[in-house]
C-alpha cells in the first residue's frame, strides 16, 4: 500500500462555528518523484471572512523557505503548537483549547490523504493464492475420491487457464506500479539519450555503450529499469552489448549479398541513405508509417559506405550503383567517393542520384546537379527519377528540365560551358532521357 497526502486549499470550523481555518495550499508543489516530503504550516492572517466570522488564514507549503516572514505554527519537529502562534490567537480573542486546534489539523490532513493499493509482484502472490486455494479444494474440501486422466487433465487446464487470467491482471496491475514509479525514472532532466539512440546514431558507439555498461552503478539501473516495467525479467545485457555489432553485420552481409546478385544479373543497384522515419510516435500508433512524419537525418555515412564498396570491388566487383542522400550535406563527400569506383568501361557507372524527396525542389535539384558538374560528369548523370507510388509526380520531369536548361543557359552565358546551342542541347537530350535508357537497358 502506498499513501500520498494530496493538499488542495480548504475552509475548516471548530465544534462551534465561531471560527474558520482556511487552509490556502496554491503554493504547495506535489513531488515530482512521487515521495513524501515534510509538510509546513505557517499562519498568514487572522481577520474576518465575507460573511463577518474571524478567520485564520494558514499557509500549507513543502518548501521551508517560502515564506520567511511567517511564522511555524508547529515547533520544529514536533506536533505541538508554537508559542507565537498561541499568542497570537489569544491577542486575536479566539478562544479555542489546543486539544480542538489538533482536531482540526488533523482533519485537514485526513481528507487530502489518498491510500494507493499496489502489489510489488502480483503474478507471483496471484498465482501463490491460487495454488493455496487448489490445493485445498483437491485435498481438504474435493470430493473426488478417484484420481484419473481425465480428472487430472481437467484440473490442468482449470490451473492453466487461471493462470492466464493471473497474467493480465498482473500486467495491469504492474502498469499502475510503473506509473507510480515512473517519476522517479527522470527527475530533473534536459537532455534524455535512449540506448537505441547511442546503438544507432552516436559516434564510436560501442566504447561509449562499454562506458556505460561497466559503470559501478549500471546494475541499479538495470534494477530500476525492470521495477518500471520498462524491461522485463529476462532482459540479458550481453544482448544489448552485442546489439550493435550484431545488427551491423547483419545490414553487411545482407548488402553485399544483394550487391553480387544484382553484379551477376545486371541489374542496377538503388541505395537511399539519410532517412530518419516515424519521429512522432503518437501519431505513429494513429495513423500508421508514411503518413508525414519522416525527416531529414543527420549523421556520418561515408566511413561505413566506402568499407562497404572496397569491400565488394575487391571479391566480386561492383554492380552498376545509384546513391541518394537526404541530407544535402552528403553531396561532396558522396559524389567524391563514388569517384573512386568508377570503371568496367560503363560511362557513369556509379551515379549520384538526383536530388529526392525533402530536396527534391529547385534549390536541392540546382545543388545536386552542380556538385555532380564539380566533382564528376554532369553529361553523364541519369535525371530524375519518378515515385512509383505517386501518379502525380510525373510532371517533376518537366520541372527537372526546365532547371536543368536554366543551369546551362547561365552557364553559357558566364562563359563558363560552350554556347552552342546543339551541343548542350543534346547534354539536356541525354540527362533526361538518353543517358537513362542505356544505364537501366
Amino acid at each position: 500500500m502506498k499513501s500520498d497526502i494530496i493538499f488542495e486549499s480548504l475552509t475548516l470550523s471548530d465544534s462551534k462555528g465561531k471560527y474558520n481555518f482556511y487552509f490556502d495550499a496554491s503554493e504547495f508543489k506535489q513531488n515530482s518523484d512521487n515521495n513524501k516530503s515534510k509538510t509546513f504550516f505557517k499562519l498568514h492572517s487572522i481577520g474576518f471572512d465575507e460573511n463577518d466570522i474571524k478567520q485564520i488564514t494558514i499557509k500549507v507549503s513543502n518548501q521551508k523557505d517560502l515564506f520567511p516572514k511567517l511564522s511555524n505554527i508547529f515547533k520544529q519537529n514536533s506536533n505541538e503548537f508554537n508559542e507565537e502562534f498561541l499568542k497570537a490567537l489569544d491577542n486575536n480573542k479566539i478562544k479555542i483549547n489546543e486539544e480542538e486546534l489538533k482536531k482540526i489539523f488533523r482533519s485537514y490532513r485526513k481528507q487530502n490523504e489518498i491510500d494507493f493499493f499496489i502489489h510489488k509482484n502480483a503474478k507471483a502472490f496471484l498465482e501463490e493464492q491460487f495454488d493455496l486455494w487448489m490445493f485445498n479444494h483437491l485435498y481438504k474440501d474435493s470430493q473426488i475420491q478417484q484420481w484419473n486422466p481425465n480428472a487430472i487433465k481437467r484440473m490442468q487446464e482449470v490451473r492453466n487457464i487461471a493462470y492466464e487470467i493471473i497474467y493480465f491482471i498482473a500486467k495491469f496491475e504492474d502498469e499502475l506500479k510503473a506509473i507510480w514509479l515512473k517519476p522517479k525514472f527522470a527527475k530533473n532532466t534536459e537532455y534524455v539519450f535512449s540506448l537505441d539512440i547511442i546503438i544507432n546514431k552516436a559516434k564510436d558507439s560501442k566504447k561509449l555503450l562499454d562506458l556505460i555498461f561497466k559503470d559501478k552503478n549500471f546494475k541499479n539501473q538495470i534494477k530500476e529499469w525492470k521495477e518500471l516495467n520498462l524491461i522485463d525479467e529476462n532482459f540479458n545485457i550481453l544482448l544489448l552489448q552485442g546489439k550493435t555489432e550484431e545488427i551491423e553485420k547483419y545490414k553487411t552481409y545482407i548488402l553485399i549479398k544483394l550487391a553480387k546478385k544484382y553484379k551477376e544479373k545486371n541489374i542496377s543497384m538503388q541505395i537511399h541513405l539519410a532517412a530518419m522515419r516515424n519521429n512522432n510516435k503518437k501519431m505513429f500508433n494513429l495513423i500508421g508509417a508514411d503518413t508525414g512524419f519522416d525527416s531529414i537525418a543527420d549523421y556520418n555515412i561515408i566511413r561505413n559506405l566506402s568499407y562497404l564498396l572496397d569491400e565488394c570491388s575487391k571479391t566480386f566487383g561492383l554492380p552498376k550503383m545509384i546513391f541518394y542522400s537526404l541530407n544535402i550535406k552528403d553531396y561532396y563527400p558522396l559524389s567524391t567517393l563514388i569517384g573512386c569506383f568508377q570503371g568496367d568501361r560503363i560511362k557513369g557507372k556509379m551515379q549520384l542520384g538526383s536530388a529526392w524527396w525533402f530536396c527534391d525542389n529547385k534549390d536541392g535539384m540546382e545543388e545536386q546537379m552542380k556538385i555532380l558538374a564539380n566533382t564528376g560528369s554532369l553529361p553523364l548523370f541519369i535525371g530524375m527519377l519518378t515515385d512509383s507510388r505517386s501518379f502525380l509526380s510525373y510532371p517533376r520531369h518537366e520541372y527537372f528540365r526546365r532547371i536543368l536548361c536554366n543551369i546551362l543557359g547561365d552557364w553559357a552565358e558566364k562563359g563558363e560551358v560552350p554556347n552552342d546551342i546543339e551541343f548542350l542541347g543534346n547534354v539536356v537530350k541525354n540527362i533526361c532521357f538518353n543517358n537513362a535508357k542505356e544505364y537501366f537497358s
